[in-house]
């Protein structure tokens, strides 16, 4: 490709005899034109085709765990709660929404700190979660369903992670846990 590009470079301006391997390369008339965009474009290996080859995006349960330790290196300062473009990047629009303007805040206190932790179900976190960590895709259907089980405090939690296609990755629709159901609709009732 680069070579190509520099022959061409070399060639411009020169007579079409001069790019044929002639060794006196007399600048008179240019009879090569500058290649067009479209030509460069078109050329096997350029940039426009790594362009058009865009990564798949990941497998549902590859983000889901990508998540989990995103999200677990939140935890020390809990300002996530009220952070849109943080939310917004893990979960779809209704559900930033929601979780912005129903998610249940602990009484006399300044900035949101939920009374409980719907990602991991628990209202007191410890630590430990990463290790115990399993993340099974269920099924080929479609919204993506991801079976989520780990330890939390000491207590093992299953939930499940509804996804939705978001351009070329995912983002989080729904959770599903045993204490509160699905935390859409929790928080929709509230």
């Amino acid at each position: 490709m680069l070579r190509t590009l520099f022959a061409v470079a070399l060639c411009f301006g020169f007579t079409a005899s001069a790019c044929s391997n002639s060794a006196t390369p007399a600048r008179t008339v240019a009879t090569a034109t500058p290649p067009t965009e479209a030509a460069i474009a078109n050329t096997p290996g350029s940039p426009a085709d790594e362009v058009q080859e865009s990564q798949p995006a990941p497998a549902p349960e590859d983000f889901v765990r990508s998540f989990f330790k995103e999200y677990l290196g939140t935890l020390s300062d809990k300002f996530w709660y009220n952070d849109r473009e943080l939310l917004s990047s893990w979960f779809d629009g209704d559900l930033v929404n929601l979780l912005l303007d129903k998610m249940p805040c602990q009484e006399g206190v300044a900035n949101c700190n939920p009374a409980f932790d719907p990602i991991l179900d628990t209202a007191l976190y410890e630590g430990g979660v990463l290790p115990t960590l399993q993340v099974t895709r269920l099924g080929a259907g479609q919204p993506p369903r991801v079976r989520v089980d780990f330890q939390v405090s000491g207590e093992a939690r299953t939930m499940t992670y509804t996804l939705a296609k978001d351009g070329a990755g995912w983002k989080i629709s729904d959770i599903e846990s045993s204490n509160y159901g699905s935390l859409r609709g929790f928080l929709e009732r509230r």
